[in-house]
């Protein structure tokens, strides 16, 4: 069974996992035929190992040749086709092509509700992640509805506390925070992080992002001492699980940057600064 990328949650960065399916690759492509099942599978799982350590362009490079492929070789409606499109999308939202995204979501989330049900898991999957980028392109209130109805249904059919229920309620309250509404999403964010740190455990990298999610409800709330010394713990746990120059990583201390700017904290926020890779301006948000 093809993997789903379920947005917002941002898995370890698999190097092993990379480098494993770039060597079966180097051997499978030159013996077996561009449309071979166990061929696509390989660079799928490679395109997925790709994003998951924030290496976006490599991804989408091997993403849309799994599409192309994909598409050319089987019924418009199969599953693979459809997991190849919300896989390329996501990538696409990664690397910042959101209206190349929002059109792909859009159609995978049309043709997975058609085939499979309202109520089957990659048919969430799939409103859940055009529902994230609803969110990017600034399509708020439409996000917030379709998050609501996704949360609503995973609850009821895989749990309160599934992993992708929490992915749901997490998105939920990011989405409630975009639209100003602090006082609904930081109790959300709250009972997501208290969730996943049981469920997940603490270092989980989608344990990480409500941390990470958290905060900023908190330094809109106006509570930036909580904000800070949560982001501060965020900040180390993100580097030490998924490196120094991982997006999420970089995204945290830009925040936090933010953040310490905000409260009159210029040295601190300067001591971040200087910190960051060559080429990435980190500034108040």
């Amino acid at each position: 069974e093809g993997r789903l990328i379920d947005l917002q949650i941002a898995p370890p960065a698999f190097l092993d996992e990379e480098a494993h399916y770039r060597a079966l690759l180097a051997v499978a492509e030159g013996v077996l035929p561009a449309a071979d099942e166990q061929l696509l599978d390989w660079m799928r799982d490679l395109g997925f190992a790709y994003w998951s350590a924030g290496r976006y362009a490599p991804a989408i490079d091997i993403e849309e040749r799994v599409l192309a492929t994909r598409d050319g070789a089987l019924d418009a409606g199969h599953p693979d086709v459809h997991i190849a499109r919300n896989n390329l999308a996501a990538s696409y939202r990664a690397a910042g092509r959101v209206e190349e995204a929002t059109a792909l979501f859009e159609l995978t989330s049309e043709e997975f509700e058609r085939v499979l049900g309202e109520e089957h898991p990659d048919t969430l999957t799939a409103r859940n992640n055009l529902s994230v980028n609803y969110r990017t392109v600034g399509r708020v209130d439409e996000a917030i509805v379709l998050h609501e109805q996704t949360l609503s249904t995973r609850a009821q059919v895989l749990g309160e506390e599934h992993p992708e229920t929490l992915t749901s309620r997490n998105n939920l309250a990011a989405a409630y925070a975009d639209d100003g509404r602090f006082d609904e999403a930081t109790p959300f964010f709250e009972r997501t992080v208290e969730a996943r740190e049981r469920v997940l455990g603490e270092e989980h990298p989608g344990t990480l992002l409500s941390h990470n999610n958290l905060a900023t409800a908190y330094a809109g709330d106006g509570r930036l001492d909580e904000a800070i010394s949560l982001l501060v713990r965020t900040v180390e746990a993100r580097e030490k699980v998924l490196g120094g120059e991982h997006p999420d990583a970089l995204g945290s201390r830009r925040s936090l940057i933010a953040m310490y700017l905000k409260a009159g904290r210029d040295e601190d926020a300067a001591r971040l600064r200087e910190a960051m890779p060559d080429g990435d301006e980190a500034t108040e948000s």
